[in-house]
């Protein structure tokens, strides 16, 4: 009998071994999957914030769903770090029972309710990253925004061939008859993007054009995801195509309007590899292709454009070297915005752009004339920038250099100058669409201009904007300083925070623009990637695009350039650089370059500057030296 007891009580000690055996290695698992399940993942949710943006805003548009979707990631990462330290616990209070029953009877009970609770918090998490995940594909069109190669915001754009394009990377509220606008740094091969059908003349039946090999369009607009059944759902020959006669930005057109009145719609604009440089180089090299996503509301957009503010201000006196500059409340049209200003002959007015019979097509969307002369118009060019909401007129006449030894161009001297932008003729009285081909400033949605801000667009001349300002004989010839900068130097940053940088004067809006490469040999401001390039070497660039807003409001005095830019990596080192390219309102380029921490020497000669005794990339920022071992300005 005592030893069937004593049998009895070995064999119930062995099985109560046993199942510490079994507790103990499921703890570990489940320890171990946490750790590595729940660690990571709160580092990458802690970062993974501020999915897009309103790049021509730079204001925070991130989908309320994501935000809370991520703050629920958040709070469930440190809930499960919190059940493996009680885990911990609960294992220690066992490991120095020393035999005791109540200490191990609470200890099971603590490693018991923690491994449950461990559970929940991991199956509430896998239920988290299954609903943030069909978030962010419908929002993107599958797999979130992630780290983006070349063909989803590379280098192709900013620091590679893409200057811009509209509607913006990831924006959202686009109408519904919107154009479509890709600006190239390079003049391009019209043959490769635009089908002409045999009548260049004709710009009425210009499409897309089409890649024999392999039957697809070398632009390609579509819902997105993309599937077999919709590869093209947008047809080449159902959106028009019209271009820049410096064959450098393509408009394209849809036909129909996209997306439908019920719900808001994703597109994807993916410009094929097929497509080529003027000197018939791939466009963009060994990589590609370039695509962007957007979103499409239920608005048809029937609201005219109108013109917020213009330099020279009105009625008051500057020197003549100043730029001027008309900025609209949204994105205009470039075909209405750049124009070539020749004078011929008895003073008229011409762009570029030559008709059937070999002639030139008369351009007047904007004059710019002297009151002593106003049958003649100044000659110049007219240049858009700030994503298409800003138009800046430069003169032909030579009449200085500027600290980088660059041409400085000049107005008439003590003259009046009247500006007047024209408003476009309409399809219909009472309706803002305007005829084409446009005869003056149009918005994206082909809405003529509302230069009287009434609200209604009624056509020219009631909608034509015309201002008045006088130059004196005077050239300002002090370069710009950078007045603030964010982020600071060495500072930590979101991937999805936009960068700024804010000048001590008012800048030449069209100087301020991304990278280099554009024909001229200079370099404007860089998002330098390089460091971060060579850390994660599976990636060719991210993209990137420059808005600028004159500042304040009421009054300017200083112009902030905002750099715009796709998610970038965790945990990767960038820098801004802020280059000689970039010129002030009145051409003055950003050398010597000058900032907080930068100074910058007056010497004995008026309009001569010398930079201080500082090191690019050391202990100034930013800086016009891309050579970190250079000193800049000498």
């Amino acid at each position: 009998m005592l030893e069937k007891f004593f049998s009895a009580k070995v064999n119930c000690q062995g099985q109560k071994n046993k199942s510490k055996k079994r507790t103990a290695k499921l703890l570990v698992v489940i320890v171990l999957l946490a750790v590595f399940l729940l660690i990571p993942q709160v580092k990458a949710a802690t970062l993974d914030v501020g999915l897009s943006y309103a790049a021509q805003t730079g204001l925070n548009t991130q989908d309320i769903r994501i935000t809370i979707a991520t703050i629920i990631r958040v709070f469930l990462g440190f809930l499960g770090v919190t059940a493996i330290v009680i885990i911990i616990y609960g294992g220690y209070t066992w490991m120095t029972a020393a035999g005791n029953p109540e200490k191990i009877e609470r200890a099971k009970k603590i490693l018991i309710n923690a491994a449950i609770g461990l559970l929940i918090i991991l199956l509430a998490f896998a239920i988290t990253q299954f609903i943030l995940g069909q978030l962010l594909n419908a929002l993107y069109g599958g797999g979130g925004p992630g780290t983006p190669g070349w063909g989803d915001g590379g280098g192709a754009l900013g620091n590679g061939i893409i200057e811009s394009h509209y509607p913006p990377r990831n924006a959202t509220g686009i109408p519904r008859n919107t154009s479509i606008v890709v600006t190239f740094k390079e003049p391009m091969d019209v043959a490769s993007i635009v089908n002409d059908n045999g009548t260049p003349n004709n710009l009425t039946d210009d499409f897309i054009q089409t890649n024999t090999t392999d039957n697809t369009y070398n632009v390609q607009i579509y819902p997105t995801p993309k599937t077999n059944e919709t590869k093209n759902p947008v047809p080449a020959n159902k959106v028009r195509v019209y271009y820049t006669t410096d064959l450098r930005t393509f408009v394209f057109k849809p036909v129909d309007l996209l997306g439908n009145p019920d719900t808001n719609t994703s597109y994807t604009v993916n410009l094929s590899t097929n497509i080529a440089k003027f000197d018939g180089k791939p466009a963009f090299g060994n990589y590609g292709p370039y695509y962007w996503k957007f979103e499409v509301s239920t608005i048809v957009d029937l609201t005219p454009p109108k013109v917020v503010s213009v330099i020279p201000f009105k009625d008051q006196t500057y020197p003549r070297n100043i730029i001027i500059q008309i900025n609209f409340n949204e994105a205009i049209n470039p075909l209405t915005l750049r124009g070539l200003v020749e004078i011929q002959g008895g003073g008229t007015l011409g762009q570029l752009k030559i008709d059937a019979d070999g002639k030139i097509i008369t351009f007047n969307y904007i004059n710019v004339k002297t009151n002593d002369v106003p049958e003649k118009f100044v000659a110049g060019e007219f240049l858009y920038s700030n994503m298409y909401q800003t138009v800046e007129f430069v003169t032909n006449d030579l009449c200085g250099k500027n600290s980088c030894g660059g041409n400085v161009y000049c107005l008439p001297a003590n003259k009046t100058i009247t500006v007047l932008a024209k408003a476009a003729e309409l399809v219909d009285t009472g309706k803002p669409t305007a005829k084409f081909p446009f005869t003056g400033i149009v918005d994206m949605a082909d809405n003529s201009l509302d230069g009287d801000k009434s609200g209604t667009a009624e056509g020219p001349p009631s909608d034509n904007y015309v201002w008045n300002f006088s130059t004196n004989d005077k050239i300002d010839i002090i370069p710009p300083k950078i007045d603030l900068k964010t982020p600071e130097q060495g500072a930590e940053a979101s991937p999805a925070d936009s960068f700024e940088i804010t000048f001590d004067k008012l800048m030449m809006s069209s100087t301020l623009k991304g990278g280099s490469n554009y024909g001229d040999g200079l370099e404007y401001i860089t998002l330098d990637q390089s460091k971060a390039l060579e850390i994660d070497k599976n990636i060719s660039g991210w993209g990137y695009w420059i808005t600028n807003q004159n500042l304040p409001q009421e009054i300017p005095t200083k112009t902030k350039a905002i750099i715009n830019h796709a998610i970038l990596g965790d945990y990767l080192p960038y820098a801004i650089k802020v280059n000689s390219g970039v010129k002030d309102i009145y051409q003055n380029c950003y050398q010597p370059c000058a900032g907080p921490s930068c100074d910058r020497v007056d010497t004995s000669t008026p309009g001569v500057y010398e930079a201080g005794a500082w090191v690019p990339n050391t202990n100034c920022f930013p800086s016009c030296d891309l050579d970190p071992t250079s000193t800049c300005g000498q």
